[in-house]
């Protein structure tokens, strides 16, 4: 049998065992070394074009920041330009309570009622914490949603809308044009040699703020940061430089694996130069948008935890997760 393992564990932590909490790499397994004989550092980045930001990111995911990655960062506190009314920026919250908390404000001030859909569960209630769909999802015509699903090579996870009606379950209005009622899902949750399922009402979830990790003694910056395609558009408040490293583990790790890939210096074409060798908008001085505050919240942004096809999180604009 073939196994091929994927990730980066410069990224999100393990999950805690179920019994003990404790926290452990897949390679600190003991099998790890006769499983894993061959190993490879994946250098091509897809999600961001700029060199700069590129540079900047890697820097972050190292825990390896420059003085002029310092700089840009710091000079991401400014008001962003101009703020599309109907699908507004994404907030980034560390922890899962804070995102409920403004989800939950911001869907009680839409107008209307809520639509609830519970999910179906079945299996072992401790695997069931882990299943992506929240377990009560509810709802607004006006809500943003994000997809927490692969529906179609258009709409897929991560997928932005909002809510225009329903139709027993939501008709959702994607970024794309696309409109669709988003329908039942189920996912499957395998653990040991056990299969446990959870079924959920829908692929949405509500997009509101979403949480950048449940482990702040990782500090996930890197995590919340690369979601971002560029520099414009980015803003980041209340920086702080004790936010950003990287597990010594998972350092040690990749210095065996390839010296280079700890590296921050991955592509020599460009470096980081200075703040101003950034392009990034800035926000006119007469910008109703505060600096020193995130995007306020209207009713076509919100933000949802991916817990049920339709779900609700920390988020600043609609989402339906798969």
């Amino acid at each position: 049998m073939q196994v091929i393992l994927t990730g980066d564990f410069f990224q999100l932590p393990p999950v805690p065992d179920l019994k003990t909490r404790r926290r452990k790499f897949a390679f600190e397994a003991k099998t790890w070394s006769s499983v894993v004989n061959r190993s490879f550092v994946l250098k091509t980045v897809l999600r961001q074009d700029d060199e700069h930001f590129v540079r900047l990111l890697n820097e972050i995911r190292l825990g390896k920041v420059s003085a002029e990655a310092l700089r840009v960062l710091t000079f991401l506190h400014r008001e962003l330009k101009s703020l599309d009314r109907a699908f507004r920026p994404i907030q980034l919250y560390p922890y899962r309570s804070d995102v409920d908390f403004v989800n939950n404000t911001r869907l009680a001030a839409l107008k209307g009622h809520p639509r609830r859909f519970n999910t179906q569960d079945w299996g072992d209630i401790r695997l069931l914490q882990h299943c992506i769909a929240p377990e009560i999802l509810e709802l607004k015509i006006g809500a943003p949603v994000i997809l927490i699903r692969n529906l179609d090579p258009d709409l897929v996870n991560g997928s932005v809308g909002t809510v225009i009606d329903f139709d027993f379950y939501p008709i959702v209005l994607f970024r794309n044009g696309r409109e669709i009622k988003v329908e039942p899902v189920s996912w499957t949750i395998e653990w040991s040699c056990e299969d446990k399922t959870c079924a959920v009402v829908a692929r949405l979830g509500a997009d509101y703020p979403q949480d950048a990790g449940d482990d702040p003694g990782l500090r996930q910056a890197y995590v919340a940061l690369s979601r971002a395609t560029s520099l414009n558009g980015l803003q980041v408040l209340n920086f702080s430089q004790a936010k950003i490293m990287a597990h010594p583990k998972v350092t040690r790790f990749y210095e065996k694996l390839s010296p280079e890939s700890t590296d921050s210096d991955v592509h020599p074409q460009n470096s980081l130069e200075s703040a101003n060798s950034y392009i990034i908008d800035a926000a006119p001085q007469n910008s109703p948008e505060s600096t020193n505050a995130p995007p306020q919240y209207s009713p076509e942004s919100t933000n949802a935890p991916p817990q049920n096809s339709l779900e609700s999180t920390s988020y600043n604009m609609p989402f339906i997760q798969d």
